[in-house]
């Protein structure tokens, strides 16, 4: 008969999955590969099952993500402040989306560039 050693909390096996499910669900898509995927969405080959987002800023202070949620109010967006803690630091997102076309997206990059803003794009599965 073999005899087993008692486990402790410590001695347990803990997985954990949000560490890969989250880059699973949502990541970047640079610059360059949104003209593409637009080329490939009026040919028909675009990927199912995605929408995009547009991210204008994030920010460590809410106040911060507030102004540039009422400067992008003005411009005539449906801009939200998305909360997301990072190890110990919060931050404050300022999306617009999502959006099921990256013509949609492509529009909204060119409109915040001839503001002088930057963006990312990002890929949410469904």
């Amino acid at each position: 008969m073999v005899k087993r050693a008692k486990q402790t909390p410590a001695q347990y096996d803990i997985q954990y999955d949000f560490y890969t499910i989250l880059p699973e669900a949502e990541f970047v898509i640079p610059d360059h590969e949104v003209k593409t995927r637009k080329r490939e969405e009026r040919v028909g080959k675009a990927k199912s099952g995605v929408q995009y987002s547009v991210q204008a800023g994030a920010f460590r202070k809410h106040k911060d993500a507030d102004s540039l949620k009422a400067k992008l109010l003005m411009m005539g967006f449906s801009p939200k402040i998305e909360k997301a803690i990072i190890g110990s630091a919060t931050w404050y997102r300022v999306k617009m989306g999502p959006y099921n076309q990256l013509a949609s997206v492509d529009a909204i990059q060119s409109r915040l560039k001839s503001n002088k803003m930057d963006a990312l794009v990002i890929e949410v599965k469904k």
